[in-house]
């Protein structure tokens, strides 16, 4: 409930551009997460990782405009939970170390 209200307030769009339902609001995203983690930081969390991993992986991809308009607009509205997943066995969760394109 509370990550559907963050949603519809613009907070999980913060950094990224108003096309995509975001804010155009990139320093205040991560005083934002700053904020939240002081209160709850298992919600700090959530909240940074839809923005921040799951939302920059689809932004940072070659995703097409419309597949980037069809996801964004899900994670950045609240209505979806993003989640990143990470793993290769000569990096475990160093996502530095990954040779995987």
């Amino acid at each position: 409930e509370q990550f559907h209200k963050a949603g519809e307030l613009g907070f999980i769009g913060l950094p990224y551009p108003k096309e995509y339902g975001g804010q155009d609001l990139l320093y205040e995203y991560a005083l934002a997460v700053e904020e939240v983690s002081k209160v709850d930081a298992s919600f700090g969390i959530a909240f940074s990782v839809t923005t921040s991993l799951y939302v920059g992986s689809v932004w940072n991809s070659d995703a097409t405009e419309e597949q980037k308009k069809a996801f964004l607009s899900e994670a950045l509205s609240g209505k979806a939970l993003g989640s990143f997943g990470l793993t290769e066995p000569n990096a475990g969760s160093d996502a530095g170390g990954c040779i995987t394109t």
